[in-house]
């Protein structure tokens, strides 16, 4: 069979391929760490995302703060400052719009540079509708979870929700929201984005612009769910799609020829990539995307299965691990201000010293002793994210103290 020649300009379609492979590689490696560093990280920590979490949104912002006020002066920084503050604390739709372009936007590139090859070797003609239910699937349950109630509590519904749970008297206690004036139920929390509190509070999700709590956290899930399923759909759909083009070009049985030297190469796999890449770079970029958003959502929803089977939630998480945090410091300082053994006085302990043992001992039987008490059993915990609490009936309630006393399990340390 004659041999089908492919004219490439051989050093610049290398070169191409490899900045395109590096631009990922560092778009997602960059980005993952950057995001690792702001959501993980800490100012006053000592660990690798502290350190980054520091230079990147302390040291940084310092050094740009200085420049701008030396080079545009104080009004420019206030103004600057004023955005900034707009658009990380308070509630705006600039991410739902930004959210809207990328599903759109990606939508359109995969339409224009990936359904042309439909149907295809691999790919049956189908696919295509596949894909635009999908698309509309997500669109659907991003308005679902955007237009839902999260359970916002007022005045008027407050009865509805300050039984719902019992106080555990642990991380949640009987107290009044000071914003609201009103009784703060378990489980609650004012955000102050949204300006009201809610019940069993999540999150704040910042793409749906809502809080995430009690009466739409299933909607939360739809929400990652049916993106999951479009991101790896498409990355799966994307690969077919590109191995139908290597076989339908019959690339392996091509010679590829370089204009500067007019040398002529056999097809090898390298060869092959480095020439899809550079014709075919816009759907194998969304190929890739989707393999590697498709993964992120996926492990976030599972994330999130995990916590609803501990019918917990992602501020409750949080006050756990400040708890036990408090309780290792308050332990770690009753061990240093401790009298050492060989001491003259350690034969004569002080009230002081006594006192600090008891209180030593408290703290540890306290923390043996946590238990969530709103772990009623795994499905009964799926449960209650279907079909929540407050919207059932009294009658079809469990009972709030025996009931999760009985299957409540001990804690451990995050």
């Amino acid at each position: 069979m004659k041999d089908l020649q492919r004219r490439v300009h051989g050093g610049f379609v290398i070169d191409q391929a490899i900045m395109f492979l590096l631009g990922l590689c560092l778009y997602f490696g960059v980005g993952s760490v950057v995001l690792a560093s702001l959501f993980c990280g800490h100012p006053s920590g000592t660990g690798p995302l502290d350190v980054i979490h520091r230079l990147l949104f302390v040291h940084a912002k310092n050094l740009i703060k200085s420049s701008i006020l030396l080079v545009c002066g104080q009004r420019m920084v206030n103004k600057l400052e004023n955005f900034w503050f707009y658009l990380c604390f308070t509630n705006h739709p600039l991410l739902q719009f930004f959210y809207l372009i990328l599903i759109i936007g990606g939508f359109f590139v995969y339409w224009t540079y990936g359904f042309i090859h439909i149907p295809g070797p691999y790919v049956a003609a189908y696919h295509e509708y596949i894909g635009y239910g999908l698309v509309t699937l997500c669109l659907y349950s991003f308005m679902i979870a955007v237009f839902a109630d999260p359970g916002v509590i007022s005045r008027e519904n407050i009865a509805e929700h300050k039984h719902t749970y019992p106080y555990d008297n642990v991380i949640f206690s009987e107290s009044v929201c000071e914003t609201c004036d009103i009784l703060k139920p378990a489980r609650s929390k004012h955000c102050r984005l949204c300006d009201h509190c809610v019940a069993k509070f999540d999150h704040h999700c910042v793409w749906i612009n809502r809080c995430i709590g009690e009466n739409n956290y299933r909607h939360f899930l739809f929400f990652l769910i049916t993106h999951a399923v479009l991101c790896i759909y498409g990355g799966f759909l994307g690969i077919y799609i590109v191995v139908g083009i290597v076989e339908q070009t019959r690339l392996f049985e091509a010679s590829f020829m370089d204009k500067k030297t007019n040398q002529v190469t056999p097809a090898t796999p390298t060869v092959i990539v480095q020439y899809m890449i550079y014709h075919y770079g816009p759907i194998i970029f969304m190929t890739f995307l989707c393999l590697v958003m498709g993964a992120v959502l996926f492990l976030f929803f599972l994330h999130h299965l995990y916590i609803a089977a501990q019918n917990t939630t992602t501020n409750e998480r949080y006050k756990w691990s400040e708890l036990y945090e408090s309780l290792r410091t308050k332990q770690a300082a009753t061990d240093t201000d401790a009298v050492p053994p060989n001491s003259s006085a350690a034969s004569a302990p002080s009230a002081r010293q006594r006192n600090e043992a008891a209180r030593l001992a408290k703290l540890r039987q306290k923390e043996n002793n946590i238990t969530n008490l709103y772990d009623r059993g795994l499905w009964a915990n799926w449960m209650e994210v279907l079909l929540p609490l407050s919207q059932r009936s009294i009658a079809s309630r469990p009972e709030k103290n025996t009931e999760r006393t009985k299957h409540s399990k001990k804690r451990k340390p995050a």
